[in-house]
C-alpha cells in the first residue's frame, strides 16, 4: 500500500456557543518501504475556560513528538506485530495523562481531554482510546463504532438501565466515566482489525455526532461529493446550520486499498 493509498481530511469549529475551541485534532502520513503509515486523532478538551484547550493540545503535542522523534526514524517490521504496538500506544497514554497531569497540579487546576488514536500501518489499523470522541468505520455502505463511549449514560445502557434512544437528550449525555488527566490511571480501549476494501473512517468529538448522526453521516460519505477535504467541512457545517453548541471536529480518511479480506478483531487493553 502506497503512501496514496488514503485520501485524508479534517475540520474543526467551535460551534455556535462555546466561546473557544477546546478540540484538537492530529492528521500525519508517510511511507515506509512502499506502505501506507498513517496516524490520526482527535482530542476533545474539558475543564476550564482554557484549561480544555491547553489539555487537548499536550496530548496532540505529545503524539506529533512521539511521530517525529520516536516512530519515523526507528520503525521496522516489528511495527507491524500488533502487541508491540498496542502496548506503544497504552505507554504513550500513560505518558499523556501524566504530563496533562502534572500540569494541571501546576496550575491548581482540574482540567483533561477525550483522546481518539487510529494508527494505520500497512493493511493493519490500530485503535486506541479514552472518553467520548469517536471512530467509526463505514464498511459495506453501514457505519460501525470502533470505540466505547466511557460515559454515564452508556454505563446505564450496559446495564439496561437507559436505551439508546432514551440517552439522546438524558441531561447527563456528556458526564465522562473516564478521561486524560483526571485520574492517575485512565482505562484505554485498544482495538485492531485488518482494513477492507474501500473502507472509511470518521473520527469526531461529540459536538459533531450528537448533532449529525453515524445514519447520516454514512448518507454523506457513499455521495462521496468532493474530497475527504470538503466532506469534513460539510459535516461541521451540517452542524452548526442545525444550532450545534459544542466545539465540532471531523477527521476523514478514505482507505483506497483493492485486495485483503474483511476482518475485525477487537479486544480490550
Amino acid at each position: 500500500m502506497s503512501a496514496k493509498a488514503f485520501e485524508v481530511g479534517a475540520c474543526t469549529d467551535k460551534g455556535n456557543v462555546q466561546p473557544n475551541n477546546q478540540d484538537n485534532f492530529l492528521v500525519k502520513t508517510a511511507a515506509w518501504s512502499g506502505l501506507s503509515i498513517g496516524l490520526f486523532a482527535v482530542a476533545d478538551g474539558v475543564g476550564g475556560m482554557f484549561g480544555g484547550e491547553i489539555a487537548s493540545q499536550i496530548a496532540v503535542s505529545h503524539l506529533l513528538n512521539w511521530w517525529n522523534d520516536s516512530l519515523l526514524p526507528h520503525i521496522d517490521q516489528s511495527y507491524f506485530d500488533g502487541d508491540r504496538i498496542t502496548l506503544e500506544f497504552q505507554k504513550l497514554f500513560l505518558e499523556i495523562n501524566r504530563a496533562i497531569f502534572e500540569y494541571a497540579q501546576s496550575k491548581n487546576e482540574k482540567m483533561g481531554t477525550t483522546l481518539s488514536v487510529l494508527f494505520v500501518v500497512g493493511e493493519k489499523y490500530f485503535i486506541a482510546h479514552v472518553g467520548d470522541t469517536r471512530i467509526y468505520s463505514f464498511r459495506n455502505r453501514k457505519p460501525f463504532q470502533l470505540t466505547e463511549d466511557h460515559t454515564w449514560v452508556a454505563q446505564q445502557v450496559k446495564k439496561g438501565l437507559l436505551t439508546k434512544e432514551e440517552i439522546k437528550h438524558h441531561p447527563k449525555k456528556n458526564l465522562l466515566t473516564n478521561g486524560m488527566g483526571l485520574a492517575h490511571a485512565p482505562k484505554i480501549f485498544s482495538a485492531r482489525g485488518i482494513m477492507g476494501k474501500f473502507d472509511h473512517f470518521v473520527l469526531c468529538s461529540d459536538g459533531l455526532y450528537h448533532v449529525v448522526p453515524e445514519d447520516e453521516m454514512n448518507k454523506i460519505l457513499l455521495k462521496k461529493s468532493g474530497t475527504a477535504t470538503q466532506l469534513s467541512e460539510k459535516l461541521i457545517s451540517l452542524a452548526k446550520q442545525r444550532g450545534a453548541y459544542d466545539n465540532l471536529t471531523a477527521v476523514i480518511v478514505f482507505s483506497h486499498r483493492s485486495i485483503f479480506k474483511k476482518l475485525f478483531h477487537y479486544y480490550k487493553a
